[in-house]
């Protein structure tokens, strides 16, 4: 539109709005693409329930399904019972499950792993709610939301939710 008209005061005001959306959203397109499927799973690492520290990279070498979540996410909750049964059908066959929390309140979410029972496998969390350093890595900007990684540490499949995990699982993991 410049280009075609370059002395329209209109064409000019377009341009700059433009140029600075574009410079506002550029991250999070950068972030999009870090978390696409055939990329790299960008390693992190957060608090678990009892204080210690996780990160990504101590589970290279398993399928992992990095999985978004809070207690306080509806949706999210609806998917703990085919998460577990995902974590029992497949962990013997070299898959694990890291979830990563968005609560900011501690209490809520230990209860939430304890009610929905998912303490078998990993939990992290930063408690910084949407400033979720991990979540803000991967580009995550709702949840549920979970990344399937392979073995060797790449994002193989993405969003799996309901019976699509276990179709997925049962395809990578034969």
């Amino acid at each position: 539109l410049l280009a075609a008209h370059p002395k329209s005061v209109h064409a000019q005001d377009f341009h700059s709005q433009y140029l600075q959306m574009k410079r506002q959203y550029e991250p999070y397109l950068q972030k999009k693409q870090i978390s696409e499927q055939s990329q790299p799973a960008p390693d992190f690492s957060v608090t678990t329930p009892s204080g210690g520290k996780i990160s990504l990279s101590s589970l290279k070498g398993k399928w992992v399904l990095l999985d978004f979540w809070a207690a306080w996410c509806g949706p999210c909750r609806h998917e703990s019972p085919y998460l577990v049964d995902a974590y029992n059908t497949f962990s013997k066959k070299n898959f694990t499950i890291f979830q990563v929390s968005l609560d900011q309140n501690k209490e809520d979410w230990t209860a939430a792993i304890a009610k929905d029972n998912l303490g078998k496998w990993q939990h992290g969390s930063d408690l910084k709610y949407w400033n979720s350093e991990p979540a803000q890595l991967y580009g995550v900007n709702s949840i549920p939301a979970n990344f399937l990684i392979n073995p060797q540490g790449v994002i193989v499949a993405t969003d799996l939710r309901g019976p699509a995990l276990a179709e997925k699982l049962k395809e990578v993991l034969k």
